[in-house]
C-alpha cells in the first residue's frame, strides 16, 4: 500500500503481477461458475417444459383400448393435427383399414359424414423437420437422411402421398422387423408412441391386410365395410386423459376390489349351503302355503 498524497481521500493500493493475475482468475471463475449455473437452470426449465407438453390420448377400439403418448417435442406440427382431431370428436367410430405384417392404418371415412371429418379431410399440414426421436428424452437428431429409418415399434405418425401432404391418415408401427426394405418416407416423422396397449394393436382383426379399399371408403363409408369386411375393427372414440388422475382412479378401484374380496372371504361357506337350503324349502312350498306364511308375517 503506498502512502496517502496530499488531498488523496484513500491510500492507493499496488498489487505484484502475480498477484493481479490471481485476482482476475478468480473472477473469471465465479463469472463461469454463474453463467455455467444460468445455462443449466434455463436447460432444465426447457426440458419441464418439454415434458409439460406432452399430451396422452386413450383411444378405445373393438379390439381392447390403448394409450397414445403425443409429443410436441418430436413433430410439433403432426401434434397439434393429431391434437386438434381429437378434440373434435373426429375419432368417433373410425374403422382400422390397413392391417399389414409391420403397421396398421386409419383415419379414412365417407367423404361427406357429417361432423368434423369434411373439415380435416382436404387441409394439409407442413411436414416436420426429419428427426430420429430420443424416446428417454427431449432431444432429436435432426438432419437423418430420409432413408435412414426413424420409425420404432410402438410409434405414431402420418401416411401421406408426397410432401406436405398430411392430413388424418395416421399409422402405428407394431413389427419394426418386418417392415419392407425401402419403404421410409421424409414425412413419416413419429408425433407420439404407444405408452400401453400394444399388445391391442397387434391384435387387431389382420386378415383382411391391404385388400380394404379406400377410395370405396370415401364414397360408401361403412356401406362397403359392413357388406365386405364385417369384422374389421373400428375406434369407438379417443380422449385425452390425465395419467396422474388415471392411477389414482386405477388404485381406489383396486382397493375398492379388494374391500369386496375380504368381505366375501369374511363369510363362512356354509352361509351359502344354509341359504340354498333355505331357498330350495321355500320353493318346495305349495302357493297356498306362500299366502298362510305372509299372512303371519304381518
Amino acid at each position: 500500500i503506498a502512502p496517502k498524497q496530499p488531498g488523496q481521500l484513500c491510500p492507493t493500493i499496488t498489487m505484484s503481477a502475480a498477484a493481479l493475475r490471481g485476482v482476475q482468475a478468480v473472477r473469471t471463475f465465479f463469472c463461469v461458475s454463474a453463467i455455467a449455473m444460468c445455462l443449466a437452470g434455463t436447460a432444465a426449465q426447457v426440458s419441464a417444459q418439454a415434458k409439460d407438453s406432452r399430451v396422452h390420448v386413450r383411444c378405445l377400439t373393438t379390439a381392447g383400448d390403448f394409450d397414445i403418448e403425443v409429443r410436441p417435442d418430436w413433430a410439433p406440427h403432426g401434434a397439434e393435427r393429431y391434437l386438434e382431431l381429437v378434440r373434435s370428436g373426429f375419432w368417433t367410430n373410425i374403422s382400422f383399414f390397413r392391417m399389414n405384417r409391420w403397421i396398421v392404418q386409419f383415419g379414412a371415412d365417407k367423404k361427406d359424414r357429417p361432423g368434423p371429418w369434411a373439415a380435416f379431410r382436404d387441409k394439409r399440414i407442413p411436414d416436420d423437420p426429419h428427426c430420429k426421436p430420443n424416446r428417454e428424452g427431449t432431444d432429436c437428431i435432426c438432419g437423418v437422411p430420409p432413408h435412414e429409418g426413424i420409425l420404432f415399434d410402438g410409434a405414431v405418425s402420418y401416411a401421406g402421398g408426397g410432401k406436405n401432404t398430411r392430413t388424418s391418415q395416421i399409422f402405428i408401427v407394431h413389427n419394426l422387423a418386418d417392415q419392407p426394405i425401402g419403404t421410409d418416407s421424409e414425412w413419416e416423422v413419429p408425433f407420439g408412441n404407444v405408452t400401453r396397449g400394444l399388445d391391442i394393436v397387434r391384435a387387431i382383426y389382420p386378415d383382411y391386410g391391404e385388400r380394404i379399399d379406400q377410395t370405396k371408403i370415401f364414397q360408401e363409408g361403412w356401406k362397403y365395410l359392413d357388406e365386405h369386411y364385417p369384422l374389421v375393427d373400428r375406434i369407438h372414440r379417443c380422449d385425452e386423459f390425465d395419467p396422474v388422475e388415471d392411477a389414482k382412479a386405477k388404485a381406489a378401484h383396486e382397493a375398492q376390489l379388494r374391500r369386496a374380496r375380504a368381505i366375501r372371504g369374511a363369510i363362512p361357506p356354509w352361509w351359502a349351503a344354509v341359504l340354498a337350503a333355505g331357498l330350495l324349502l321355500l320353493g318346495a312350498l305349495k302357493p297356498r302355503r306362500w299366502t298362510t306364511i305372509r299372512r303371519m308375517l304381518r
